[in-house]
């Protein structure tokens, strides 16, 4: 298990809706900024910034999804492999856009958990062998734009992914993005011959974003694990960061200063802390100290506005080469656990010496 050791891989238990104290010695990966040299990064300066028309604009999104009975598909191969199910399909999305996934469970899958997953940014699914090993039916996706769910029919801005149709919420890619994570959902649903015995949406960076306001829009989960979640606190992570997306908005705004409330109004839409206290069902939330793309403070941004029983687990890094990365092992087999076994009782209830 996870230790309750700063130095390694901390276990941080949180009561819903309180942030946990700052540990003695904790130092920002960006100390330079002044504006959180006198925060930790575990209670960064942000605040929700919805707008107006963030509900409706959300309310019109799962209208369009669910004018449909069922998500249309299509098979693209079946295999049988050492007890084992592989079905690749496609399935269309908002927009009419096909979208490639996968569905591995064991033969005998009756009842089992559901883990439905995607994947980093500028990345693509992998088929997850080892989660079905555990006794977990898959469900995994490319989102738009990425892999195989690549489309001549939908053109990507070439300075990058994130500002494609970022002049308004209705146009920004990242509506579609959400959307397939929501239509992966009921697709998987669909194809599942019962009712898990639990369902998991899984993400990590971009598709921990996506996971989480997925979540946060469709209760469909029983259980949110969400690992260094990106997207968050936009306007602090322009500070913190200038890799990954972040670095691609910030390149954008070096040309185009004149567009940034815009470009942030759009974001605003897509950011998980805007999302979060929706959520409702457990949430495992993972933290890397160290992150050059999802900062520390970004990721707090969002857990801090949780309101359902959660607890974080932190590490010294995320998006690193370090050799520390390997610690992330350890959320992996816990989060399994979790799935196959059931939550303890205690699951997101304070600890002795948390406030």
């Amino acid at each position: 298990a996870v230790q309750d050791d700063t130095t390694t891989a901390a276990r941080l238990t949180i009561a819903p809706g309180k942030s946990p104290p700052a540990a003695d010695g904790t130092k920002l990966a960006h100390k330079e900024k002044t504006f959180l040299t006198d925060q930790s990064y575990r209670d960064p300066p942000s605040t929700q910034t919805r707008a107006d028309t963030f509900d409706e604009f959300w309310a019109g999104v799962l209208s369009a999804l669910e004018s449909g009975a069922t998500p249309s598909r299509e098979i693209l191969q079946d295999q049988r492999k050492s007890g084992y199910l592989l079905t690749q399909l496609r399935f269309r999305s908002l927009d009419n856009v096909w979208i490639w996934s996968y569905f591995l469970r064991p033969e005998n899958s009756h009842g089992v958990p559901l883990v439905i997953h995607t994947h980093g940014y500028n990345s693509e699914a992998d088929i997850m062998w080892r989660w079905a090993e555990r006794g977990c039916a898959v469900f995994g996706f490319d989102v738009r734009g990425f892999g195989r769910s690549r489309s001549d029919t939908l053109p990507i801005a070439a300075d990058g992914y994130v500002l494609t149709g970022i002049d308004h919420p209705e146009t920004s890619i990242l509506r579609g993005a959400v959307a397939d994570y929501l239509q992966a959902i009921r697709v998987a649903a669909g194809l599942s011959p019962e009712r898990p015995a639990i369902t998991v949406l899984y993400g990590r960076s971009f598709a921990g974003a996506l996971a989480a306001m997925a979540q946060a829009l469709s209760h469909a989960g029983d259980f949110l694990v969400c690992a260094v979640p990106t997207f968050g606190w936009a306007r602090g992570r322009r500070l913190l960061s200038n890799a990954g997306s972040s670095g691609e908005i910030n390149a954008y705004l070096r040309t185009y200063p004149e567009r940034e409330n815009n470009v942030l109004h759009t974001l605003s839409f897509f950011d998980p802390v805007n999302h979060a206290d929706a959520i409702r069902c457990p949430v495992l939330g993972g933290i890397g100290v160290e992150d050059p793309v999802v900062p520390a403070a970004t990721t707090y941004a969002i857990f801090n506005q949780l309101h359902c029983p959660h607890e974080l687990r932190e590490f010294p890094c995320s998006h690193t080469l370090q050799p520390e990365e390997s610690l992330w092992t350890h959320y992996e087999r816990e989060w399994l656990d979790y799935t196959m076994h059931g939550l303890p009782e205690e699951f997101g209830q304070p600890v002795t010496g948390s406030r």
